[in-house]
């Protein structure tokens, strides 16, 4: 009996044992299943279709990409609905009520408050509606120097609308348009925004129809007249520029940067904006100097190009251009450089540079000469043709008479040694006068040929005859851009005489517009500031006089050519007597400056002339030679 219940033990044992391994033997099965997936066991193939995890976790995926995709479709309908809206906005009159008028405060310089005063009138007269007027200055998080949604803009603001807008439009050009919801009044100056008021009054505030003001489509530019379209950099129109400065500004790069900007504007309209290295990279750009956009490779190759002090560098960027040199002066022969590489042609100007160019500063001489002739040639105590003896013994490439009528003038050109070397800019008498004035010019024809001259007067309307209040006579400037046949290099001279009188109390009462005058020619050559200059006349004020120091002062190119002068005779006055030809004491108002950053001035002096013991003129001529840089 203990027999048989050992052997149905051991059977028991056998059969647990052989449940195990079949239990095992299928995990061991479903595991393999897994990795190499068998139809013919009646496992799944995930080859052909997967299981319902993987297939949950795809569908979440596709509802998110079609999320993903309807929210995108979302975000261009909404784009193309403020596109829209900005596109078909109209400014009705209860829109209007929302509007203020705002003038740059810092962008131009040009006050534009009575222009706005203007407008602000214009707008009630037709509307009903008084605007408020504000400047563009913005303070974050201040609701009262904060940027508004509705804005009419009055000139080159800071705005968003304006910067994007100007930078095709030319110094010249007034018109009107819409940018979104910003109304542009367009223009830089006083004058050609008060054009723009003008035609927006004619054109738009005169023809309200149902309520409605303005519409995105009424866009009405006026174009002025140009020398050239543009002016190509690379291939590159001018007006994609920036040109772009060190913030600290040490060596006066700020200064090259408005000359450039200035030289564009004068060649084609545009003005292209001058930013410091604080904004953000443009597109295409102009460096000066050490900005923080200067790469070690820039600065590699300069000196691979063989950059030393004393020459002028342009380097090429991979967005524009980097004028480099060694402070204000080699900034500005790197500057002149540049612009003797522009090529004009057709009414386009155009600058090819391939490689990085690295030259020496070449120069070539001038000499120059101002003379107060005394207007009156039938004074008997004198003789006029020791005027002319005095200019032919000096022999100056360029001279300026003062005081000289027609009749002065035309003694002058009837001497045929005088004709057979230099040509007369006779410019504009000052006034209508038989005796009128003319500031005229001559100059040596085989050594330079006139690009550009004119006549200015000196007063508030400088294009017209006109004068400043209180003064005692109608006075000019004429002025020539000329170049030197032999470098091709260009400058620009000027010969004036600012107001006086003989009498003394009225003498010192124009100081003040004397002051005055010295300004306008102080403004008239920013537009040539590309240029090195040379002024020559008569100022009627003492080197210590506010005018004088005013034309001269740090921050001004123009320097007093006797300060500077590497030699000099120096006899401490332009007058030994009055128009009584009686001697008088020491008296400096006859004068030549210069832009010292461009012109050397290794000579000068006031020519103390008596011819037989007489003196030609109640004025000494004065003199100086002068090397210009290219």
């Amino acid at each position: 009996m203990k027999n048989i219940l050992k052997i149905f033990a051991v059977i028991l044992i056998i059969c647990q044992m052989v449940l195990c391994f079949s239990s095992c033997g299928r995990l061991l099965s479903l595991i393999l299943a897994e990795k190499e997936p068998d139809t013919e066991n009646g496992f799944e193939n995930v080859s052909d279709e997967q299981t319902e995890d993987e297939q949950s976790k795809e569908e979440s995926a596709e509802e998110s990409v079609t999320d993903e995709e309807q929210s995108e479709e979302a975000t261009e309908e909404e784009s193309t609905d403020k596109e829209q809206t900005e596109e078909s906005f109209v400014l009705t009159k209860e829109l209007l009520s929302l509007y203020t008028i705002v003038i740059p405060s810092k962008t131009t310089g040009e006050d534009l408050s009575a222009v706005a005063a203007i407008l602000q009138r214009n707008i009630k007269d037709a509307t009903g509606l008084t605007l408020e007027i504000k400047d563009d200055f913005v303070i974050e998080g201040n609701d009262a120097f904060a940027e508004s949604e509705y804005e009419i803009l009055l000139g080159y603001t800071n705005r968003k609308a304006s910067q994007e807008y100007y930078r095709n439009v030319k110094i010249n050009d007034s018109g009107y348009a819409m940018s979104g919801k910003k109304v542009l009044i367009v223009g830089y100056s006083s004058a050609t925004a008060q054009s723009a008021v003008v035609d927006f009054k004619l054109d738009v505030l005169k023809n309200i129809s149902d309520d409605v003001i303005m519409t995105a489509d009424n866009e009405k530019i006026f174009g002025g007249k140009y020398t050239n379209e543009t002016l190509l950099i690379n291939g590159v129109d001018i007006c994609e520029y920036t040109i772009v400065y060190p913030f600290s500004c040490v060596k006066g790069e700020n200064d090259i940067a408005t000359y450039i900007q200035e030289y564009v504007t004068l060649k084609t309209g545009y003005v292209i904006k001058c930013v410091d290295d604080r904004e953000p990279v443009g597109e295409y750009e102009i460096q000066i100097g050490d900005t923080s956009r200067v790469t070690d490779e820039m600065k590699s190759e300069r000196d691979a190009a063989g950059y030393t002090r004393d020459k002028a560098y342009i380097g090429k960027t991979e967005n524009g251009l980097w004028i480099y040199g060694n402070g204000k002066t080699g900034f500005y022969m790197s500057m002149r450089k540049l612009m003797s590489r522009c090529e004009e042609n057709d009414g386009s100007i155009s600058l090819d540079l391939t490689t990085s160019v690295c030259e020496v500063s070449q120069t070539f001489d001038v000499s120059v000469m101002t003379y107060n002739v005394y207007y009156d040639l039938s004074e008997t105590k004198r003789d006029p043709q020791g005027v002319i003896t005095t200019v032919k013994q000096k022999a100056p490439d360029i001279f300026g008479l003062n005081e000289s009528g027609k009749d002065w003038v035309e003694l002058f050109l009837a001497d045929s040694e005088i004709t057979s070397v230099y040509e007369c800019i006779w410019g504009k008498p000052t006034d209508s006068s038989s005796d009128a004035a003319y500031n005229v010019i001559f100059y040596r024809k085989d050594k330079f040929e006139v690009l550009e001259s004119g006549t200015k007067w000196l007063s508030p309307t400088p294009d017209k005859k006109s004068q400043f209040a209180g003064a005692a006579h109608y006075k000019t400037f004429s002025y020539a851009v000329m170049v030197d046949k032999a470098s091709g290099a260009e400058f620009l001279y000027i010969n004036t005489h600012l107001d006086g009188s003989n009498n003394g109390d009225q003498q010192a009462a124009l100081s003040d517009v004397r002051a005055k005058q010295a300004e306008v020619i102080k403004s008239f050559v920013k537009t040539y500031s590309y240029l090195p200059i040379v002024i020559s006349g008569d100022f009627n004020e003492q080197p210590s006089s506010s005018t004088i120091k005013g034309l001269i002062n740090n921050n001004s190119r123009l320097k007093y050519c006797l300060k500077e002068a590497k030699e000099k005779i120096d006899i401490g006055t332009t007058k030994k007597i009055n128009s009584k030809w009686e001697s008088v004491g020491p008296s400096i108002i006859d004068y030549i400056f210069a832009t010292t950053d461009s012109i050397v001035v290794n000579f000068y002096e006031q020519i103390d002339n008596p011819i037989d013991g007489v003196y030609p003129s109640d004025h000494l001529p004065v003199y100086a030679e002068v090397s210009i840089k290219y």
